[in-house]
């Protein structure tokens, strides 16, 4: 990661909290490293699957098998094709579920169960933006709703915005050059048509 702001006497991130609302860290802790990371959710449960295996050449029920634990919100079963090796013999499968997409399926035998359980590490997931000091320790982290941040060093605005002088705190405001432009082009044209 880049050192940001170095030699500058603050740092200000902008960006748009988990609501969409505009937000801003500052911090005299300078230089600092901004990163946004994508977590993803993961599933509500833990899904472990037993299965008895087949006695070798026939259909008859065999060894306790440990199929797995799956991570998901949801599974299905249904039947599939046959084992390779007990070509008259069913199978089963489960499937696995986040948020509706499957994400990772078991062949089993018909003799088969399966148990639920909370996930102690369940998480919804997001866009989490991550400020870090110039030896690595997180000064800031924060879910927002997308990886769009300025930063911006010192008194300066971020890049694509002028300082302007304001009578609250901290003296000054920073406004867009593109959508301030935009609106003074479009005023002027209305005055001039009148």
């Amino acid at each position: 990661m880049t050192l940001q702001c170095s030699g500058a006497s603050k740092a200000k991130v902008s960006y748009k909290n988990e609501n969409g609302v505009d937000s801003v860290f500052e911090t005299t802790n300078v230089p600092i490293t901004v990163e946004c990371e994508v977590i993803p959710r993961t599933g509500r449960y833990i899904y472990t699957v037993f299965f008895t295996g087949y006695f070798a050449g026939s259909c008859n029920a065999g060894n306790g098998e440990y199929g797995g634990e799956f991570t998901a919100d949801s599974y299905t079963t249904g039947t599939d094709t046959p084992f390779p090796t007990y070509e008259n013999c069913p199978a089963f499968k489960y499937e696995f579920f986040i948020d509706g997409t499957k994400t990772s399926q078991i062949k089993v035998t018909p003799d088969r169960s399966i148990s639920q359980r909370n996930n102690p590490n369940y998480s919804e997931g997001g866009k989490y933006l991550t400020i870090k000091n110039a030896q690595g320790v997180q000064i800031f982290k924060k879910q927002v709703k997308d990886c769009n941040y300025k930063i911006s060093c010192g008194d300066d605005c971020p890049d694509g915005q002028i300082k302007c002088t304001h009578n609250k705190y901290p003296g000054y405001c920073c406004i867009p050059c593109q959508s301030t432009a935009s609106k003074i082009n479009n005023l002027a044209s209305k005055t001039r048509a009148k």
